[in-house]
């Protein structure tokens, strides 16, 4: 590198606590406060059914793991990333959307 452009260090990401490594890891992402997510089931979720599954979102700050549970995903193929709040989004791939009404019906918008 040069004088005017030093080396930037780059920081290991945090590792999958090892009480969550019998799940399956359905999809991991870290935010722009360095703090590292993973979307976690028992089972992977099975494509071309529409059953619900429970899942566990972990999220390792500061060398601590947080837990946060979810129900009723019907995500086939989800994605996952953070909100700047601190929220949750879980989107299925596949322009597949599915919505929660009040009424609690799912419905696709």
């Amino acid at each position: 590198m040069t004088p005017d452009r030093p080396a930037i260090p780059l920081a290991a990401f945090a590792r999958l606590p090892r009480a969550y490594r019998d799940l399956h890891v359905v999809h991991s992402t870290v935010d722009v406060y360095g703090r590292a997510h993973w979307l976690l089931t028992e089972r992977p979720p099975e494509p071309r059914r529409q059953k619900p599954y429970d899942a566990v979102v972990v999220t390792v700050q500061d060398g601590r793991p947080y837990e946060t549970h979810l129900s009723a995903l019907q995500a086939e193929f989800p994605k996952f990333d953070t909100l700047p709040d601190g929220g949750f989004v879980v989107a299925d791939a596949r322009s597949r959307a599915r919505a929660r009404t009040g009424l609690r019906r799912p419905r696709t918008p």
